[in-house]
């Protein structure tokens, strides 16, 4: 969900011309952070290509591990989407709330205690979430989940939005690797220039408030840069890492629960990947 933005390449692990090998990859570099990307505007977008796509006679892939986009795209928007904040209070009370893991909390707990009691109190991401949607649509995140229930979001195969049959391969790698992995692309990113990116970010006057600076990898580096860099920057990396193996908990959580799917090992089970795509274009 931040390949969108031209102006993010470390912190998005943004394929490079090599990576993606020839193979035309679309929606990347089609929006500035000053103006970001929702689910609501992705769908809208995408479902425009994908229908592009299928009139040139191409199947599309859509990769990624944003669950809300992909969800939005494929069951269609729930009820009561966040809407855009045009109120200047408003817009700065979320500013405030989410300027802290502190008040965040304090804030859920206060207004939807439900939702509260089921997101780990360090998930960042969830209560963040939980708290956006409060102040933007005035209403409680625990109550929209029971009317999401309804709609079985995690039956892919209800409510299909995409004109056409789809094969879901969801590719689970084995706990420990993953883990090494996280940390592996957490020290690659400091080790490629994550922080050089965000200075200079900084330096053009944006603001570090925009949502998709406040995302992994961003928000955490925006910190070590303000403290005047007296953090050691494997404190930096620890960080990441740990926000990070947070967020790829979350996706996990919610990518098991879909239905119908074939889970695949991209480490071990190349072969069966293959033969699951070749027998459904077949």
């Amino acid at each position: 969900s931040l390949l969108f933005y031209k102006e993010l390449e470390i912190g998005t692990a943004k394929p490079t011309t090599s990576e993606m090998g020839g193979v035309i990859h679309h929606l990347i570099n089609t929006s500035s952070i000053t103006n970001p990307m929702n689910a609501s505007l992705f769908r809208e977008i995408a479902d425009k290509k994908i229908t592009s796509l299928f009139e040139q006679g191409i199947i599309p892939i859509l990769v990624g591990g944003s669950a809300f986009y992909i969800r939005a795209l494929i069951k269609g928007m729930f009820p009561n989407p966040e809407k855009a904040l045009e109120n200047d209070v408003d817009k700065k009370k979320l500013e405030d709330t989410l300027s802290s893991l502190e008040k965040t909390r304090l804030y859920l707990h206060e207004n939807d205690p439900e939702i509260f009691k089921h997101i780990h109190p360090n998930d960042q991401y969830r209560l963040g979430r939980a708290v956006e949607f409060n102040i933007t649509s005035n209403k409680k995140y625990s109550l929209e989940l029971q009317e999401t229930e309804k709609n079985q979001p995690y039956n892919f195969s209800v409510n299909n939005q995409i004109d056409g049959e789809m094969l879901h391969i969801y590719l689970e790698i084995e706990k420990e690797k993953h883990l090494q992995y996280i940390l592996k692309r957490a020290e690659e990113m400091i080790s490629n220039g994550l922080v050089d990116e965000v200075r200079n970010l900084l330096n053009k006057k944006f603001s570090p408030s925009l949502k998709p600076l406040q995302s992994i990898g961003y928000k955490e580096t925006i910190k070590f840069i303000s403290t005047g860099e007296q953090i050691k920057t494997e404190e930096l990396i620890s960080e990441i890492n740990i926000s990070t193996r947070q967020l790829a908990k979350a996706q996990k959580t919610f990518f098991r629960k879909i239905t119908p799917k074939h889970t695949v090992s991209p480490l071990e089970d190349r072969q069966k990947l293959f033969n699951l795509v070749d027998h459904f274009i077949k």
